[in-house]
């Protein structure tokens, strides 16, 4: 039935969020050192900006976080829950259009986080440096990208584009004090 079906796609959606809430909560804790959770006053009144963000499992992340604003950037819908959410706002576009947007608006984001599937690795990184040109992000930021969806390329090209991007991101230590941390590949599941 229209009702089974609605229901069924409601427990994906659902258990798509608490996946990903899962998989930044893990990046974040490992990234901290820390044995269990962050704790929610982490990122106290920082403003966030999560890219490819539906349905939301990371928005929801950074709010569990303490971030006081997290723009969910996405042409898609958010969960409902997320969408509910006590300092979420979701834009409804590419982060490509929300730049403009949100720079006009006076945002600036202490964390950058992005979990976008695209066809070109590389524009994860080519996204954070067009923040940064148009003031959204700045020296300091935190940030948290994945580089996935490799479909139809080799082992060896997903290598070598990952190590140009990590050669590209260590442009972004401009001090003495910046860090930027590798990150372990892992193989995700086929989507079904």
């Amino acid at each position: 039935s229209n009702a089974d079906a609605a229901t069924d796609a409601n427990v994906d959606a659902h258990a798509a969020t608490c996946r990903a809430h899962h998989k930044l909560q893990e990046a974040l804790r490992r990234y901290f050192r820390l044995r269990s959770s962050v704790p929610s006053t982490r990122f106290a009144n920082k403003v966030a900006i999560d890219c490819g963000a539906a349905p939301g499992g990371w928005t929801q992340c950074l709010l569990d976080c303490g971030v006081s604003a997290a723009y969910a950037v996405d042409p898609a819908e958010l969960d409902p829950s997320v969408s509910a959410a006590e300092g979420a706002i979701h834009l409804k576009e590419t982060i490509e259009s929300a730049i403009p947007k949100l720079t006009g608006r006076g945002v600036v984001a202490d964390l950058w986080v992005s979990d976008m599937c695209l066809h070109d690795t590389g524009d994860q990184v080519r996204y954070l440096l067009d923040a940064r040109d148009a003031g959204l992000v700045r020296e300091g930021t935190f940030f948290v990208l994945t580089l996935k969806c490799n479909r139809g390329h080799s082992d060896d090209t997903f290598d070598t584009n990952a190590e140009r991007i990590v050669r590209d991101t260590l442009l972004l230590a401009t001090t003495t004090t910046t860090t930027t941390t590798g990150a372990a590949a892992e193989e995700e599941e086929e989507d079904k």
